[in-house]
């Protein structure tokens, strides 16, 4: 009897290791896939590419090994590799027809691994992808950064305090006065630790963790990008409210505080983020222009309207360079596919994505505040092929929603056959 342990129980545990594993390769893939957003002087890339590259070797050798120990892959990494796959496969074939495969080929091979990669880890995992303890190690990670940043001379806390960009303003060869990077950075930062802080075991650990991301967050306005930063402090907010209602009136507590101490100390000016808050209405850049000849060529091209045009489509229709796309996924995604199939994928997405966050209400998951995080930074720039994070999250999400409906159409026929099997006995009983 001693000897008979019952057979669950070990798959049970292989299966919590497993998960436990995944994770960390969840939290070294968004190492990997975020470090470069701190890059500051020309010394912080001596640090930052062999981070990038350790940190994305681990996670795919983790993945691997998960992998290898199982030597199959559930149903629906299998979906979402399969989507994914009809999806790049279409849009370089339209590429390829219309002229834009010269504006993606170099990167292709690049994005392609690094968005399998969260595909596969995400839907390997299927619930609870990013619990506290995989967000906790990319807190620590930010700090590790950091440090390393005011060590190679990338950060100076003498005032004004500000972040040198110096690897930038070489590549661009004009000189940088902000950085979208270090903004989206440290609001990750930020988003991590008021996630943990509502995951602390004591009362002092939290409020530690509050202060913590108070400061992130004040790195990333100092990073001077306007929309990262505040979607990072709306984000912060909006959980907070969520996880307790009278938190809000902790963060009025210490922004009034840090206003009352700072008073007569600091000149607003002196920040580029309050020189562009202010200039917002009269600051219309490229990114706009690009955005409304976005919507321009599919008011004048119907084929990209109804079945879409292809990677590249919108650079070789106005004669740009690689570097100039529509600098929106959403819009980038009507021109690659059509407006009809992105439509309906997105509800697909936006029902996976309500059953993701209804399931884990009662979980430590700091997925969806990352998706939705990564989800903005890409509705404002980037590219659809270089959106890793948030291609892997929606294709997890649209497989849930595929899932539930394959789930009810095969418990539909069994509740009618189960109703039938009933009647006969109904029947007798009211004879």
């Amino acid at each position: 009897m001693a000897s008979g342990a019952p057979p669950v129980l070990p798959e049970n545990g292989a299966a919590a290791a497993r998960d436990a594993w995944l994770t960390t390769a969840v939290a070294l893939y968004t190492m990997a896939t975020t470090v470069s957003f701190a890059s500051t002087t020309l010394s912080s890339r001596a640090f930052i590419e062999p981070v990038r590259l350790l940190a994305l070797g681990a996670a795919l050798g983790i993945a691997s090994l998960v992998f290898l120990q199982r030597l199959r892959l559930a149903r629906g990494t299998v979906l979402g590799i399969v989507v994914y796959g009809v999806a790049l496969c279409y849009g370089v074939m339209l590429a390829s027809a219309n002229g834009g495969m010269v504006h993606i080929s170099e990167q292709l091979a690049a994005d392609v691994v690094l968005a399998l990669t969260g595909i596969y880890l995400f839907s390997s995992i299927g619930q609870n992808i990013l619990p506290t303890r995989a967000v906790l190690l990319y807190l620590v990670f930010a700090g590790v950064v950091l440090a390393l940043t005011i060590a190679v001379g990338g950060f100076t806390m003498a005032y004004p305090p500000q972040f040198t960009y110096e690897y930038a303003a070489s590549e661009a060869g004009v000189a940088i006065y902000y950085s979208q990077g270090v903004s989206k950075f440290f609001g990750l930062a930020a988003i991590a630790a008021i996630f943990v802080a509502f995951s602390a075991p004591s009362r002092i650990v939290r409020l530690l963790l509050f202060g913590v991301c108070l400061g992130a967050l004040g790195l990333s306005l100092i990073g001077g990008a306007r929309g990262d930063s505040v979607a990072a402090a709306l984000i912060v907010l909006a959980y907070s409210s969520y996880r307790s209602p009278g938190s809000l009136l902790i963060w009025l507590g210490a922004v009034g505080g840090a206003v009352l101490f700072l008073q007569g100390t600091i000149v607003l000016e002196d920040f580029m983020i309050f020189n562009r808050l202010m200039n917002l209405q009269d600051d219309v850049g490229l990114r706009e222009i690009l955005l409304r000849q976005a919507a321009q060529l599919l008011a004048e091209q119907p084929a990209c309207l109804t079945v879409g045009c292809g990677f590249g489509f919108f650079q070789r229709y106005y004669g740009y360079d690689s570097g100039l796309y529509p600098h929106n996924i959403a819009l980038e995604a009507a021109i690659v596919w059509g407006i009809p199939l992105v439509l309906a994928t997105a509800v697909l997405v936006f029902f996976g994505f309500v059953t993701y966050l209804r399931r884990s209400r009662s979980q430590n998951d700091a997925f969806v505040l990352f998706y939705a995080y990564f989800l903005f930074l890409f509705l404002k720039s980037g590219t659809i092929l270089g959106a890793w994070f948030v291609l892997g999250g929606s294709i997890h999400f649209l497989g849930i929603t595929l899932g539930e409906l394959v789930r009810h159409r095969q418990v539909r026929p069994q509740r009618r056959a189960n109703q039938g099997r009933e009647l006969p006995g109904a029947a007798w009983q009211q004879e």
